[in-house]
């Protein structure tokens, strides 16, 4: 997310998705708010029960949606990274594995006895295949 869409996030109430991860593993759907840091090119992700903070840049976050259901200065952060928080309540934040690509792998699907061709191939959402 550029630092321009970024000027949005300013004063709002956020959650993150994915969840923070908590100090015992748990997921945590807390309410964070942002600070732009005038003169670095990162942000200030606090959080708001404990007012700790993490810095990040701004290629942490993929987007902002709003969050309307809940009000007006209220949105969501789509994160790229997996925010923390450790039992000291200190705040980190590492990088989420890559996103797994859409790619349908076909299955062969084997009738009951092995000593036969297989029955057809499974495309996944495609259906199947009779041979």
């Amino acid at each position: 997310m550029n630092r321009d869409q970024f000027e949005k996030c300013i004063g709002q109430t956020l959650r993150l998705q994915p969840h923070a991860i908590g100090a015992q593993g748990e997921s945590r759907d807390d309410d964070w708010t942002v600070e732009l840091n005038a003169d670095e090119d990162e942000v200030v992700l606090k959080h708001m029960g404990s007012g700790e903070g993490v810095v990040v840049g701004f290629d942490h976050v993929h987007s902002y949606m709003s969050d309307r259901a809940t009000g007006k200065t209220h949105g969501f952060l789509q994160m790229l990274s997996q925010i923390r928080i450790a039992p000291d309540g200190t705040i980190s934040a590492g990088p989420l594995p890559p996103r797994q690509t859409g790619i349908v792998r076909p299955t062969f699907n084997r009738s009951s006895s092995t000593t036969e061709r297989p029955t057809g191939i499974s495309l996944g959402a495609l259906g199947t295949l009779n041979t």
